[in-house]
C-alpha cells in the first residue's frame, strides 16, 4: 500500500492558523472566567482589586514563600492577555 503524501507546507501552516485561532478564543474566555471569579471573590471578601494586586507584588519581589505560585500567575495571565 502506497504511503500517503505528506501535507503541503501551506497546509500545515492554514492548520497552524486555526489551531492559534482556536487556542486565542479558549484562552480569552478562560481569562474572562478568572478573572470574573476573582473580582467576585476579592468583593466578597471586602479586598478591593489594588490591594489584592499591592499584596501579589509584595511577594514577588520579597521571594517570599509563595513568590513562586505569584510569579507563575503573573505571567500565564499578562502573557496572554
Amino acid at each position: 500500500m502506497p504511503r500517503p503524501s505528506p501535507p503541503s507546507p501551506n497546509t500545515l501552516h492554514s492548520r497552524a492558523q486555526e489551531s492559534k485561532l482556536e487556542f486565542s478564543e479558549v484562552h480569552g474566555k478562560f481569562v474572562e472566567t478568572v478573572f470574573g471569579l476573582l473580582e467576585k471573590f476579592l468583593a466578597e471578601i471586602g479586598v478591593s482589586q489594588e490591594e489584592f494586586s499591592s499584596v501579589c507584588q509584595q511577594q514577588v519581589m520579597s521571594g517570599g514563600k509563595n513568590a513562586f505560585v505569584f510569579q507563575q500567575v503573573f505571567l500565564s495571565t499578562y502573557a496572554y492577555v
